[in-house]
């Protein structure tokens, strides 16, 4: 892949990943929220981004993995916890949506 055909996919990825953030906020019916695409590792790129905004809460889902798999996986939301510069709200999943191992 040429430096020009991954600066297109990256930019693709990009909008692909916008479009599902504005998708989902709207069929959620959530208004006046700013949403960004980040990269790099998910926990840093989370909390670098609530500093620079700045922001005032961050809403993070989690699969709810436990025990054994969260440490050997590590957690975004554990990371984000232990080092946002705000409030985090933490949802987990709904009864029965449970990731399968």
């Amino acid at each position: 892949m040429s430096p020009e055909q991954f600066d297109a996919a990256d930019r693709q990825r990009r909008a692909d990943a916008q479009n599902v953030l504005d998708d989902s906020a709207a069929r959620l019916g959530i208004t006046g929220v700013t949403t960004h695409v980040l990269s790099g590792y998910a926990g840093d790129a989370i909390c670098d981004a609530a500093r620079e905004l700045p922001a005032a809460v961050i809403v993070l889902g989690t699969p709810g993995r436990g025990g054994v798999r969260r440490a050997l996986l590590g957690s975004v939301s554990d990371h984000v916890v232990r080092n946002a510069p705000c409030p985090v709200l933490i949802t987990g999943p709904r009864a029965g949506d449970e990731q399968e191992p």
